[in-house]
């Protein structure tokens, strides 16, 4: 029995449906109709399809709904398997414009070699994802995407960054770089001509693990010096545009090539480091945010943060530990309005560390706070000299909201005390796992109110709210 995408495809090979009792060419249809044949195929019968003439090809290039499936969460093509490069260029040429890139390398035993998936987004962007198994093949894509490449992200990289980084001067219209680098000990003989500026380029991320055995040697801990060299040189193209890096612990002598009025830094800490002249030169960074996997990096991320001379405004700390928290209460960051503080599962917090770390942060707005057992013993700890300006509390619970009414949440009191002892008029959200959020606050709890209130739209509270409290 054939199934609809079959006799769709026969029909197109034919070249000719019935209509009545005279056969008409197919490729006589107008559009619409063309296209609703076009709507019964599959991704990889379009791929075939959109290859046999130029006119069927302009088709499946122009209606993203024939590749991906219409709905507001977006949707996606499924995978697709190719054996060769060639076949997923003649892809591109078919497909409609991809505006993202995702290519992850992996090993060259899997078959097959090519694996790829196209994704439309809640904003009609287009996501094009491969697995492949050459560094040559995400080179060939992004030359072949050309100007219209606005993100690429390149992940388990350990050989062949020239001619990644040869292909991206050809990607004019890109905003965002990512390259993950895997135990990358090769040479890198390419350096960024200073000549080239990709006119959108505003964030870049660099990130490097290394994966070593107890017996490798001991020449091999670290990149080489030309591959520093190959990424300082493209930071270094576009230093008087980039807003936003982020690099592993392992770059960070890439620091003294960004733009010392860098807005927004991200570091991700792993193994050991050298910290070197930290954040010294960035003075115009006004957002840091610092993943720390493990507690071998304690001192280092300390030294990090101590070495911060900006007026920092936000500041995330993910996997922090109790004395980070302490440090961040001792170097007077008294311009900070934002903090999230995500504490490590293995690691909690002495009881009384978060009082310490808030009170030396005056001009505080914002705290997210996670990963605490029990958030609210810690919270209800804090003194109000401690909050003097703060006016939104998010703290993460453990388990899932399935109460039938907020008054039912164990926490119900002490939320609404904290709202009540607040020198501001605090706003104090209690999110559960799998979604919901019980909010307290001091103002009216109407339709009206809530719609005109700046805090209770705040990203934080509004997407997952179930519930809002008035307290009085």
């Amino acid at each position: 029995m054939l199934t609809r995408g079959k006799r769709a495809r026969m029909q197109l090979e034919d070249s000719s449906i019935e209509e009545g009792n005279e056969a008409l060419p197919l490729l006589s249809l107008p559009d619409v109709p063309l296209v609703n044949v076009l709507s019964r195929l599959s991704p990889k019968d379009l791929w075939a399809v959109g290859q046999a003439s130029p006119r069927l090809g302009a088709l499946t290039r122009a209606h993203t709904s024939l590749w991906v499936a219409d709905g507001n969460n977006g949707g996606s093509s499924g995978k697709l398997y190719f054996g060769d490069v060639g076949s997923i260029l003649a892809l591109l040429r078919v497909a409609p414009p991809v505006d993202e890139l995702h290519y992850e390398v992996r090993r060259p035993l899997f078959l097959p070699p090519y694996v790829v998936s196209l994704t439309r987004k809640k904003s009609n962007v287009l996501k094009m994802e491969v697995k492949g198994s050459t560094v040559e093949c995400c080179a060939a894509i992004i030359r072949e995407l050309g100007g219209r490449l606005q993100r690429v992200g390149i992940s388990r990289l350990d050989h062949g960054l020239e001619g990644i980084l040869s292909s991206l001067q050809e990607a004019l219209s890109v905003k965002s770089i990512e390259l993950s680098l895997v135990s990358y000990f090769d040479r890198c003989a390419f350096k960024w001509p200073q000549t080239v500026v990709l006119p959108r380029l505003n964030t870049i991320i660099l990130l490097l693990s290394i994966l070593t055995d107890d017996d490798e040697d001991e020449e091999k801990s670290g990149p080489h010096s030309t591959l520093l060299d190959a990424l300082r040189s493209i930071l270094l193209a576009h230093r008087r545009q980039l807003r936003d890096v982020r690099i592993s612990s392992q770059l960070l002598p890439l620091l003294d090539s960004c733009p010392s009025r860098l807005q927004q830094m991200t570091v991700v800490a792993r193994q050991g480091f050298d910290v070197g002249s930290g954040l010294q030169r960035l003075r115009g960074l006004n957002r840091l945010t610092i993943l720390q996997l493990g507690d071998e990096q304690v001192e280092q991320v300390d030294t990090l943060l101590k070495s911060c001379r900006s007026p920092l405004e936000n500041l995330i700390l993910l996997l922090c530990c109790d004395q980070t928290l302490q440090t961040v209460g001792s170097i007077g960051l008294t311009s900070l309005r934002y903090i999230l503080l995500f504490c490590g599962y293995t690691n909690q917090w002495a009881l009384g560390s978060l009082e310490v770390a808030l009170a030396g942060l005056p001009n505080l707005r914002t705290l997210i706070v996670g990963g605490l057992d029990d958030p609210l013993q810690e919270l209800s700890r804090v003194p109000a000299s401690a909050i003097p300006n703060l006016t939104l509390l998010v703290f993460q619970e453990k388990g899932r909201f399935d109460m039938d009414s907020p008054a039912d949440y164990t926490g119900f009191r002490d939320c609404q005390d904290l709202v009540l002892r607040a020198p501001k008029s605090l706003h104090v959200g209690a999110s559960f796992g799998g979604g919901g959020c019980i909010v307290f606050c001091r103002h009216a709890t109407d339709e009206f109110t809530v719609a005109s209130c700046p805090t209770c739209g705040r990203e934080e509270t509004e997407i997952s709210t179930v519930a809002i409290v008035q307290v009085q």
